[in-house]
């Protein structure tokens, strides 16, 4: 593997690691019942995953479907998981934002929502590491890996930015 796909492979592991935690810590929020951080958090959640999907179809996936001759699977597998993984977002994301208070039967039911998000979320990340990111590395050239991940980090930037900002106020009692 060079070293700029083991980059590039390594920021989208690093990215999936960063939602991981994000997701962690409306969970922590929920079974600590602190509803205005629970929601903050997921909100964060919510729109980074999106926009990290959003970037996965415009960028990664045209990419795959362009340069990627014999693909382990077609390119509309992603498609159809995003779709699946924005559905549960938004089914999860409108309970949230309903909750005037949290229960105990409210962070039960959350966390059983989110076990299958979570569940969809591994067999996607598994499904692009075996598949689309390696398929990447064979199709790509350096230069061309060099400059997927400028043109990543150029999708995500403000988004990230307004995440990290609101996680910090959170996690300092700013917010």
């Amino acid at each position: 593997m060079n070293q700029a796909f083991a980059s590039l492979s390594g920021y989208i592991e690093q990215q999936h690691r960063w939602l991981d935690d994000l997701l962690l810590s409306h969970q922590k929020a929920l079974v600590e019942k602190r509803l205005d951080a629970a929601k903050s958090f997921y909100e964060c959640f919510h729109r980074a995953l999106q926009v990290h999907a959003q970037a996965e179809d415009r960028i990664l996936l045209d990419l795959h479907s362009q340069h990627c001759a014999s693909p382990r699977w077609n390119t509309q597998v992603y498609f159809h998981e995003h779709r699946k993984i924005y559905d549960l977002l938004d089914k999860i994301g409108e309970r949230v934002a309903a909750l005037t208070e949290i229960t105990t039967l409210d962070v039960i039911e959350l966390l059983d929502m989110e076990k299958t998000l979570k569940g969809v979320l591994e067999h996607h990340g598994e499904r692009e590491e075996q598949g689309l990111m390696s398929e990447l590395q064979d199709c790509l050239s350096e230069q061309h890996s060099l400059e997927l991940i400028d043109q990543l980090n150029d999708y995500w930037r403000d988004t990230n930015r307004l995440v990290q900002q609101t996680v910090a106020g959170l996690q300092y009692g700013l917010i």
